[in-house]
């Protein structure tokens, strides 16, 4: 079952597609900001990093273009670099909770959980209510084997969030793996039905 787990988990990649390349965008850095986000939007990250280095360029510390690089490049696979480039936007901005989620989930998905885990318990205390980021954290535990820990984050966060299939499955694979199994199938099996539902025909 723990195999599966982290399977399911790192899903979260993005498939890269439509590597069509787009004429530089006049206007500044601005401009090219906005014409990275549209193309990583649309799943074109080659375009979107060439755009967000050209910002940098001439603006090199633009909270904005550090962050969208490192959204970018972590959907490709590069997360030393995309590491490197959320640290940068935290330096401009400490305060863009979007990106310290993102820098957890980059080092979550390069494999370092000590990072992760301080990324994660940061921006939990900052915002305690945000559904994501205690998702992440607590798949952070479970990785960690720490299921207990990653249950006590994550129940209190279910009323109310029933609908969440990420927190239902977290949780329930915590739950069963600490012996609560009472618990835990219920949310499992929530998890199931809307697998099935969502399956394609």
């Amino acid at each position: 079952m723990r195999a599966y787990f982290f399977l399911l988990i790192t899903l979260g990649f993005h498939a890269a597609a439509g590597q069509t390349a787009k004429p530089a965008a006049p206007g500044g850095a601005a401009e090219l900001v906005r014409v990275g986000i549209a193309a990583e939007q649309h799943g074109d990250y080659r375009s979107a990093i060439e755009s967000f280095r050209k910002a940098l360029v001439l603006q090199p510390k633009m909270a904005e273009a550090h962050a969208g690089l490192g959204e970018a490049l972590a959907a490709t696979g590069l997360f030393d670099e995309a590491i490197d480039q959320d640290l940068l936007a935290l330096v401009a901005e400490p305060g863009r909770t979007a990106v310290r989620l993102n820098l957890a989930t980059a080092y979550y998905k390069k494999g370092d959980l000590a990072n992760a885990r301080a990324q994660g318990e940061a921006l939990h205390a900052a915002a305690p209510g945000d559904v994501a980021a205690a998702v992440l954290l607590g798949s952070v535990y479970i990785k960690m084997e720490r299921e207990g820990e990653a249950v006590d984050l994550l129940a209190p966060l279910e009323q109310g969030h029933e609908t969440n299939m990420e927190l239902e499955y977290v949780l329930a694979f915590s739950l069963i793996q600490t012996g609560g199994d009472q618990e835990g199938v219920p949310g499992w099996r929530r998890w199931r039905g809307q697998r099935t539902q969502r399956a394609p025909m």
